[in-house]
C-alpha cells in the first residue's frame, strides 16, 4: 500500500520449513558425509555458515553456526548469525528469543536490536518494531534498513513528513538502492509534494536499472 518491497531473498518454504525441523531437532541434519568432514576451525564453520546464509541455505548455514558455536561458544557474532538465520526464514519468535540471548551478554549490540525490530515488523507489532529500530540507529547511525524499516512504520501510521525523514535518512547512508527511492517517493505523493515525488520515483527508476540483473541479497 505505501510503495514496500521485501528486499530479503530466502530459499523459499523448503528452507522455512527446514528451519521449523532445526528450531525442534538440532542434530536433525546431522548426516554421516557432514560426520566424514575433516575438521575445521570455529572461524572456518563461520565462513562456510555465512556463505551459505548469503546463498539462501539457510538451514545449512544455521547449522555451520552451530558447529562454530561448539567450538568457540563464546562468538556473540555467531549467536546474532544464528538470529539471522531464524529471521530470514521468518522463524520469528525464535529469531526474537535469539536476539534477545544476544543482548543480554551484550546490550549494546546494534545489529541484534535491527533484527528484533524486524522480526516484529514480520509478526506485524509494529509498537515494539519501531522501538526496537529506534533503539538500533541510537547506537549506530549508519543502519539504513533500519531507518527503512521506521519509514514503513510512519507510513502505516500516515505520519509521512517523519516517513520521508526516515528514507532520506537511509538514501544518504545507502544512496544505491531503488526500492528505498520509490518508498520515499510515495511518502511524497501522499504528502502531497508532487515534485519531490516525481524526483523520487525518477531516481528510483535510475537505480533499480543500474543494479538490474544484480543477486545480491540484502540481509
Amino acid at each position: 500500500m505505501f510503495g514496500f518491497r521485501a528486499s530479503i531473498e530466502t530459499g523459499g518454504d523448503a528452507d522455512k520449513k527446514n528451519m521449523g525441523a532445526v528450531a525442534d531437532h538440532p542434530n536433525f541434519f546431522v548426516s554421516d558425509d557432514t560426520k566424514a568432514l575433516p575438521e575445521i576451525t570455529g572461524d572456518e564453520y563461520e565462513q562456510l555458515g555465512d556463505g551459505l546464509l548469503n546463498k539462501g541455505k539457510l538451514y545449512l548455514a544455521y547449522i555451520q553456526y552451530e558447529k562454530s558455536l561448539k567450538l568457540k561458544p563464546e562468538n556473540i557474532r555467531v549467536e546474532y548469525k544464528k538470529g539471522l538465520a531464524l529471521l530470514l526464514a521468518e522463524k520469528n519468535d525464535d529469531a526474537i528469543r535469539q536476539f534477545e540471548m544476544v543482548l543480554k551478554k551484550d546490550p549494546k549490540f546494534d545489529l541484534a536490536y535491527e533484527g528484533l525490530g524486524r522480526a516484529y515488523f514480520q509478526n506485524k507489532d509494529f509498537l515494539q518494531a519501531e522501538r526496537n529500530f529506534q533503539k538500533a540507529v541510537g547506537l549506530n547511525h549508519k543502519l539504513w534498513k533500519s531507518y527503512n524499516y521506521l519509514g514503513n512504520i510512519y507510513d502505516q501510521k500516515q505520519d509521512y513528513e517523519k516517513a520521508i525523514l526516515e528514507y532520506t535518512s537511509a538514501i544518504s547512508i545507502k544512496p544505491d538502492q531503488g526500492f528505498v527511492y520509490n518508498n520515499l517517493g510515495v511518502s511524497c505523493l501522499l504528502a502531497g509534494h508532487n515534485q519531490a515525488a516525481i524526483d523520487a520515483f525518477g531516481k528510483a527508476i535510475e537505480k533499480t536499472t543500474a543494479k538490474a540483473g544484480s543477486s545480491t541479497i540484502w540481509l
